[in-house]
């Protein structure tokens, strides 16, 4: 995920049982410094802030935190939604709303409030379990990568 035209944080994938790791890169500099580890795929810059976000897996327990690039200061924000599988979520343009996916639900959380909030369910559309999450840069469109259901 870009922060701009030379800071990017990369998700790393672990090789022989190590785990996967956030880095923060230079292109100017050709270097990458790890600064999280156990970390999911789905980074984010955060709309309208020079920060990141990502999902870190501590035990059990998946939460959405931020970085600042300049500090490499990490913060949480919210638990992942109970039941995503894949935790990818997508951030809506005002950098204070993310959307999750739990099975055939499209979860809301905005910052200030305590949990999520269900926006919609793909199952009233015999939809299958939503896997990724793409919002337009208005905000104006939502795109979801979704699984056939199942057959009756």
């Amino acid at each position: 995920a870009w922060i701009d035209s030379d800071q990017l944080v990369l998700f790393v994938l672990g090789a022989q049982g190590k785990p996967s790791t956030l880095q923060v890169a230079s292109v100017k500099t050709g270097k990458a410094e790890i600064v999280a580890e156990n970390v999911g795929r789905s980074l984010h810059r955060i709309p309208g802030t020079r920060l990141a976000s990502f999902v870190h897996r501590e035990g059990d327990v998946y939460t959405v935190k931020q970085i600042d690039i300049a500090s490499r200061k990490i913060d949480p924000l919210v638990k992942a939604v109970e039941g995503s599988s894949d935790r990818d979520y997508a951030w809506m343009p005002d950098g204070k709303t993310i959307l999750m996916s739990a099975g055939t639900k499209v979860m809301s959380w905005t910052r200030g409030s305590t949990g999520w909030t269900e926006v919609f369910d793909g199952a009233a559309h015999q939809l299958g379990n939503i896997t990724r999450l793409a919002v337009s840069p208005k905000g104006d469109a939502v795109a979801m990568v979704v699984a056939e259901p199942p057959r009756k």
